[in-house]
């Protein structure tokens, strides 16, 4: 299992689009890669943590929602320098979307799905987001 937030990494640098679709591609194709990895776990210790913790430990749960709300607002600043969004594009939705897409991912990883089902999800999600 992975400690994972999809819109933490690759919000710049070498590889990262130039468009909105093309890096929530990259999101979604990636939490489909670092969730059904052959050499650990499949899921994310994030998602899992958020709904597995005992109650002695809600320090731990809170910081891992406050670490996936500073991911969320990263990608929600990312929308919002994007010009290839619709205009009438709410960028905070975008980003939620984006980020329940992913957890539902993770739980599907670790329900069982295979890396082949996860991409066509994947892809259907983004087809349906920017009608590619």
């Amino acid at each position: 299992m992975t400690s994972c937030s999809p819109s933490d990494a690759g919000l710049c640098g070498p590889g990262v689009s130039a468009t909105a679709a093309g890096h929530v591609e990259r999101l979604l194709l990636g939490a489909v890669e670092l969730t059904t990895g052959s050499a650990m776990p499949h899921g994310c210790l994030s998602v899992n943590t958020v709904h597995a913790c005992a109650p002695g430990s809600e320090p731990v749960r809170q910081e891992v929602i406050a670490r996936r709300m500073a991911g969320e607002a990263a990608l929600r600043r990312r929308f919002e320098r994007a010009a290839d969004l619709p205009g009438d594009c709410d960028p905070r939705a975008l980003a939620q979307l984006v980020h329940t897409v992913t957890d539902g991912i993770s739980v599907q990883a670790t329900s069982g799905r295979t890396r082949d089902h996860l991409h066509q999800m994947a892809d259907l999600a983004l087809r349906t987001l920017f009608q590619l």
